[in-house]
C-alpha cells in the first residue's frame, strides 16, 4: 500500500512517547504493589506518581522549546545562506521563492482533492508526480473520496536549502502555516483516513528540486515537531 498523501513527519507524540512509556509504567506498578503491601509504600508509590506527572509536564515543555529553537536555527541559517545564493544566482531570489509556494499551495490541495493532479504535472519533479497519481488511483479503486471545504495560508519561510555548483542537484524547504479542512474519507466504513474532518492549523513542508525553468515541486509533508527538520538541510557548496 502507498504512503499517505497527507504525509507527516517529526511525530512529536511519538518522542514523547519513547521517552516517557517506561517510567509511566513502572510508577503505575509501583502504585499497585505498594497498594498491596502497605500504607506507607503506597502513600510513597503516590507522591513517586504525583512527581513523574510533574516530571512529564517539564518533558513536554523541554521538548516544544527544543523544537522551536531547532526551527529558528534552522531557518536564520537557511535564510542568511539564501540571501547569498541570490546575490549570485536570480534562480535563487527569496521572494520569487515565496510567489511560487503561494501560487502552488491551493491549487495543489484543490487538485488532490479534487483526484486530478494531471493539471499541475508540469509543476512537480517525475517522482512526486507519480507518487502523487498512484496514490489518487489507489484512493478511487478503495472508494475514499478526499474533501477540501476551505483553505487559507501565511506567508512561506525558507528552512533549508542546497545550493550546489551542478545546478541540476540544488534544492531548497519551505515551511508553511496553513488552516485548512482537507481530509480522505472511506466510503464503506465511513472512517476519516488521511487528515481530520474539521478546521485546523498545520506547519507544511514544501520540498522543491531545480528544474530547467522553474522550481518543481518534489515532496509535501506535514511538520509535527523538531524531528521533521531534520532533512532540511542549509548549504552552499562554495560556501
Amino acid at each position: 500500500m502507498p504512503r499517505p498523501i497527507h504525509r507527516s513527519v517529526g511525530d512529536l507524540s511519538r518522542t514523547l512517547s519513547r521517552y516517557t512509556t517506561w517510567p509511566v509504567l513502572a510508577l503505575c506498578v509501583a502504585l499497585v504493589l505498594g497498594m498491596f503491601v502497605s500504607s506507607r509504600l503506597a502513600t510513597g508509590a503516590l507522591f513517586g506518581l504525583e512527581i513523574g506527572q510533574v516530571l512529564f509536564g517539564i518533558l513536554i515543555i523541554a521538548l516544544a522549546s527544543y523544537g522551536s529553537l531547532v526551527y529558528l536555527y534552522k531557518r536564520g541559517r537557511a535564510e542568511r545562506l539564501l540571501a547569498e545564493a541570490a546575490a549570485a544566482d536570480v534562480f535563487w531570489d527569496e521572494g520569487a521563492l515565496r510567489a511560487r509556494v503561494k501560487s502552488l499551495l491551493e491549487p495543489y490541495w484543490r487538485a488532490v482533492a479534487a483526484m486530478d493532479v494531471a493539471p499541475l504535472r508540469a509543476q512537480m519533479s517525475a517522482d512526486w508526480f507519480w507518487y502523487l497519481d498512484n496514490m489518487v488511483t489507489h484512493w478511487r479503486v478503495r472508494q475514499v473520496r478526499p474533501v477540501l471545504l476551505d483553505f487559507r495560508c501565511e506567508s512561506p519561510v525558507v528552512v533549508g536549502l542546497e545550493d550546489w555548483l551542478d545546478n541540476r542537484r540544488d534544492r531548497v524547504s519551505l515551511r508553511v502555516d496553513v488552516v485548512t479542512t482537507f481530509h480522505a474519507t472511506d466510503l464503506k466504513t465511513g472512517k476519516v483516513v488521511e487528515g481530520a474532518a474539521v478546521m485546523r492549523p498545520e506547519q507544511q513542508l514544501w520540498h522543491f528540486i531545480r528544474g530547467e525553468h522553474a522550481w518543481l515541486l518534489d515532496r509535501v509533508e506535514m511538520a509535527t515537531g523538531e524531528v521533521a527538520y531534520q532533512h532540511c538541510v542549509a548549504f552552499r557548496e562554495d560556501a
